[in-house]
């Protein structure tokens, strides 16, 4: 049993020292940008053109991002070029992690 107790307090101690490494990824961080390209490749080859991405802030708190997503898209919506759509939705999400 005292065998396995050392081995026990052995793996312990590996798995805090990793712990103390961490290092919080926002910790420098005030706000960031993001886009999702995956949306204007695919849009581009159809007949409209949509935006997608957001603005987010960091230096609120550590714990939390307010976040400001944009959904935007242009275009018509049938080959035709007949009905021309155009939506935007923009969002406020308050995140707690």
């Amino acid at each position: 049993m005292l065998i396995y107790q050392k081995k026990i307090l052995t793996q312990q101690e590996k798995i805090y020292s990793e712990v103390a490494r961490y290092k919080e990824p926002l910790e420098n961080k005030k706000y960031g940008i993001e886009i999702n390209p995956s949306y204007i490749l695919f849009s581009s080859a159809h007949s409209y053109f949509v935006l997608s991405g957001g603005f987010s802030f960091f230096d609120i708190d550590r714990h939390a991002e307010i976040a400001l997503p944009i959904f935007y898209q242009n275009g018509t919506t049938d080959n035709s070029g007949g009905n021309v759509l155009t939506l935007w939705n923009q969002d406020i999400v308050y995140r707690k992690f």
